[in-house]
């Protein structure tokens, strides 16, 4: 261990120039699709003073298209500025910042697996490196709207290794309230994270008691219901004009989409920047089947990992 804990600040190292190699051709592009709409059509993040907007606004509220999304991201817009303060309407500065973005995010995630598989730092390692160069972060490191994806999962792996170190430091708890708080405020599928930390705790973390597994428990609780409080409450937030679906719809094509993902994961070709996620109307759709089962074997595999008590940790 003591020799691995040498060697993983090299191992980062190598993780981290993995993430930008890749992308290193990106720094050329030009600003195209959304970027155009949210960096150089948006008022508010040309003006510091309009800094307090972005918590009350519609991520795309000075759009001209009549569709609205629904979307509340001011920490994505608050990067915007930030970005806009140094490289002004020059995209090379954009694509830079999502570019070391992605490389911080790699190296959390080798972090956080060299926690998770404390032991066997080369799988830790090995992993790191597929999440760092694999094809179907184009999108997010590439395309500067994007970046909503790297920030979102950059404060979801914070929060997840504050949770590890909780049961030893007091602050962990408020640590992970808040990167899972600036994770929403980044993308609202960080909503998911109260169910990847049950998971990641039942599987890995044998450390923590119960009392304080209710107590995360409800702190979670706390922050879906402040986030909801400021989206629906303070900012208004719609929930957007898009055609909505019913709730089976709604249920059976999330797993149709799980599938989508898992292929593209699996097998990454035909990516593209905008992807339709596939509508099914009930379980005899095969994507929502297969995305089903793979759910449910999932489910089943933690289950029997935490019964068993077999955690790496």
């Amino acid at each position: 261990m003591a020799t691995f804990a040498r060697k993983r600040k090299y191992l980062a190292a190598l993780v981290a120039a993995a993430a930008i190699l890749p992308y290193l051709n990106s720094l050329e592009g030009d600003f195209v699709w959304d970027d155009r709409t949210l960096i150089l059509q948006d008022y508010a993040i040309q003006n510091p003073r309009y800094l307090p907007r972005f918590f009350l606004r519609d991520y795309f509220e000075h759009a001209d298209e009549e569709i609205k999304y629904g979307y509340y991201r001011p920490l994505v817009s608050l990067s915007l500025m930030a970005d806009f303060a140094l490289w002004g309407d020059r995209p090379f500065g954009y694509h830079l910042s999502n570019l070391a973005l992605h490389a911080l995010v790699s190296v959390l995630v080798f972090l956080f697996l060299v926690r998770v598989f404390r032991g066997r730092g080369g799988i830790a390692f090995v992993s790191a490196l597929i999440f760092a160069v694999h094809p179907i972060h184009t999108e997010s490191v590439a395309w500067i709207s994007g970046r909503t994806d790297l920030l979102a999962t950059l404060f979801i792996i914070l929060s997840l290794l504050a949770l590890g170190a909780a049961p030893r430091r007091r602050e962990g708890l408020a640590l992970a309230l808040l990167f899972f708080l600036l994770a929403l405020f980044s993308k609202e599928s960080a909503l998911i994270l109260p169910l990847l930390a049950a998971a990641y705790l039942a599987a890995f973390e044998s450390g923590w008691a119960r009392p304080r597994t209710r107590k995360l428990g409800l702190l979670y609780g706390f922050g879906v219901a402040a986030y909801l409080a400021v989206r629906f409450g303070i900012a208004d937030v719609k929930a957007g004009s898009v055609a909505v679906l019913t709730l089976p719809e709604t249920i059976f094509s999330s797993f149709s989409t799980l599938f989508l993902y898992l292929r593209k994961m699996i097998f990454p070709a035909g990516l593209s920047a905008y992807i339709t996620n596939p509508v099914a109307g009930s379980l005899l759709d095969p994507r929502a089947a297969a995305g089903a089962l793979v759910l449910a074997a999932l489910i089943i595999a933690l289950v029997r990992v935490w019964r068993r008590g077999d955690r790496p940790l």
